[in-house]
């Protein structure tokens, strides 16, 4: 069974390779089945260039797809998404 849920990009440069780069890590890294959907493209999210291709600017809404069984997954990509990725952009230095 699949399950569907809704993130925003919080990114202030958009879903960028780094931000790509750290959800492909997570989902090869636990052999996780999940799509991503922006502006009617739907891709893989093992795939860092499919994940590119989206353009998903700052504040976009992405639907992720993936099983249902697997809520671990779905609360961590949802966390990613609503803390930038770990990557701080938004900080001075």
């Amino acid at each position: 069974m699949t399950s569907s849920f809704l993130v925003t990009v919080q990114n202030k440069a958009g879903l960028h390779a780094r931000p790509c780069g750290v959800l492909v890590q997570y989902i090869v890294s636990n052999n996780i089945s999940a799509k991503l959907s922006y502006a009617g493209r739907e891709v893989d999210a093992d795939s860092i260039l499919d994940l590119l291709s989206l353009c998903a600017p700052n504040g976009a809404e992405i639907m992720v797809s993936m099983c249902a069984h697997d809520a671990c997954a779905q609360h961590y990509i949802r966390d990613l998404f609503a803390k930038q990725f770990g990557l701080n952009e938004g900080a001075h230095r």
